[in-house]
Formats: structure tokens, C-alpha cells, sequence
């Protein structure tokens, strides 16, 4: 990506989820004000599934995805993306609570490393996966 704008890239990577997600066959609905929710899918049976997409260019393992504190939901999933490789990982959110810290700024955060060595958590189309079965529950 060309620009240092962190808001251009973060709704750029929001874009790029909008069309994996697309490209599944997931209906997809971006709220008119974030206040913690990107993006919403919902199936044909009305089943909705809430999603936070988060970006981060991985320079090592240690590097960490850092999210405002939220109260988790089995319809409320992360999505991590690693700008420099283009992988996602798609997690549900209580996941990703339980396993991440708090940092000084009150932020629940994980490190890079912590998300891919995880069986809980999914990359790429088997996230998709995850996502699809989230809607049918």
C-alpha cells in the first residue's frame, strides 16, 4: 500500500474483507457510524454476525493486534489481517478476550505470533468457514 494514512489503509483492508466475504456469497452491510462493529453479514435466514476487522503490518512475531475493550459475543468476530502477507485470520470474540491482555491504554491486546500458532483461530477461507458456520448457530 502507498499510503502512510492509517485511516485510508485500515478502510482499504475493510474493503478487502467486503470482498473475500463478497466473493462467499455473504450478504454484507457496513454500519453508517463505527462504533466497534465494521462490518455486519447476515444470512437468508436473518442470522446476523457482527465483525472488527483489524490491520497490521507484521514485521515479527511479537508485533500485536490492539482492540478498544469490548464485551464479547458468539456473534461478534475479529478479523486480523497481516498487511505484509495479505493472510486473515477470523476469530470469534470471546476468543479473542479470553487469550489477549490489557495493555496501559485499556486495549485488549495479542501478538501476531499468539493468533497464527492457535488452533481456535482460522486463516484465510477456513475463517470464511467459521464465519458461515457462526450464521447457521
Amino acid at each position: 500500500m502507498n499510503t502512510d494514512n492509517k485511516t485510508k489503509k485500515g478502510k482499504a483492508i475493510e474493503h478487502y474483507i467486503i470482498y473475500e466475504l463478497l466473493k462467499n456469497d455473504f450478504d454484507v452491510f457496513v454500519p453508517v457510524v463505527d462504533t466497534g462493529t465494521d462490518l455486519i453479514i447476515k444470512d437468508r435466514e436473518g442470522g446476523l454476525v457482527e465483525i472488527q476487522v483489524k490491520s497490521r503490518e507484521i514485521k515479527d512475531d511479537q508485533d500485536v493486534f490492539f482492540i478498544k475493550d469490548f464485551t464479547p459475543s458468539h456473534k461478534f468476530f475479529i478479523v486480523c489481517h497481516n498487511t505484509n502477507t495479505g493472510d486473515f485470520f477470523c476469530m470469534p470474540s470471546k476468543k479473542f478476550h479470553q487469550m489477549s491482555k490489557i495493555n496501559e491504554k485499556g486495549q485488549r491486546v495479542m501478538t501476531y505470533k499468539d493468533i497464527e500458532i492457535r488452533s481456535d483461530y482460522t486463516k484465510n477461507q477456513n475463517g470464511i468457514a467459521l464465519l458461515k458456520k457462526a450464521l447457521e448457530s
